[in-house]
């Protein structure tokens, strides 16, 4: 079977043309790292609860701003 640009078999959509804009930056590791780093760092104070929290806040601010940057390119 043979896809030509943007036609397909009968029912299966093709992707259009990949364009030349730059592709975004992945920030979802944020959400693994930090939140465990919050974790740890505050454990050894006795809050680790917190050191989460805060981890995944300050995931959400970082991936926020990785978003608003990649939004402007």
């Amino acid at each position: 079977m043979t896809i030509f640009a943007g036609v397909g078999p009968v029912g299966v959509a093709c992707a259009a043309a990949m364009s030349r804009s730059p592709s975004p930056r992945s920030a979802g590791i944020l959400f693994a790292i930090l939140p465990l780093a919050g974790a740890i760092g505050l454990g050894f104070r006795g809050q680790p609860v917190i050191g989460l929290v805060g981890g995944l806040a300050l995931a959400a601010v970082l991936t926020t701003l990785f978003w608003l940057a990649d939004r402007r390119r």
